[in-house]
């Protein structure tokens, strides 16, 4: 068990269908890298969670998962206020893999 600190972002929960094809740092950086992305395009931290977790579900598939593919994650931050603009554009929510690498 380990205990969480300051700096921990977000807590991701997959099943083996996800960690049969990607390393455990692998899914955190192509996870982080998504984020981000959705955050400079507007998205609220929830929506940027939601695109990042579809994202690695689709790397899954894209690397040949035979297996079933569960993708949760959990932001541990506090959430930003909503600004006038804060739901991703339908680009944002439907980026595939290539454009967070």
């Amino acid at each position: 068990m380990l205990s969480r600190a300051e700096e921990d972002d977000f807590l991701l929960l997959a099943s083996d269908g996800l960690w049969d094809v990607l390393a455990n740092q692998e899914a955190i950086s192509l996870a982080m890298r998504c984020m981000n992305r959705a955050w400079e395009k507007g998205a609220t931290r929830k929506a940027a969670a939601r695109i990042a977790a579809s994202v690695l579900t689709k790397a899954a598939i894209d690397r040949g998962s035979k297996d079933n593919i569960t993708v949760v994650i959990i932001d541990l931050k506090t959430p930003q206020p909503m600004s006038s603009n804060h739901e991703p554009s339908s680009t944002c929510a439907t980026e595939d893999v290539t454009t967070c690498l």
